[in-house]
């Protein structure tokens, strides 16, 4: 169910709030992740910038709440990528926070 408060979302991130990887406590059974033509894994951290192919919208995990992901601020997206979901900076592609294993 789509939160009730999803449009109240903050208008500018608290890194202190956000700064943090972090096991998913939960996993998921989604659709299969296809990696970019000639790109290898990575292990993303928060303060890493995610490169512009992998934050695109055919990336973006738009229904975050289906898999217990915070509502990102204003300005920021949740992507996936693999089995990792990273919440991203649409202007910077700065890497803000990192949920491990969220789906397989």
């Amino acid at each position: 169910m789509r939160p009730p408060n999803l449009e109240q979302r903050r208008r500018e991130a608290d890194p202190k709030t956000y700064r943090h990887n972090y096991q998913s406590a939960q996993r998921y059974r989604w659709n299969t992740y296809v990696r970019p033509q000639g790109w290898y894994s990575h292990r993303w951290i928060y303060g890493d910038i995610l490169p512009t192919l992998f934050w695109t919208r055919t990336y973006w995990i738009s229904d975050f709440w289906l898999f217990n992901l915070r509502i990102p601020p204003l300005g920021y997206v949740w992507v996936r990528y693999g089995d990792d979901a990273l919440l991203v900076n649409t202007t910077t592609g700065e890497i803000l926070q990192v949920v491990y294993s969220v789906y397989y």
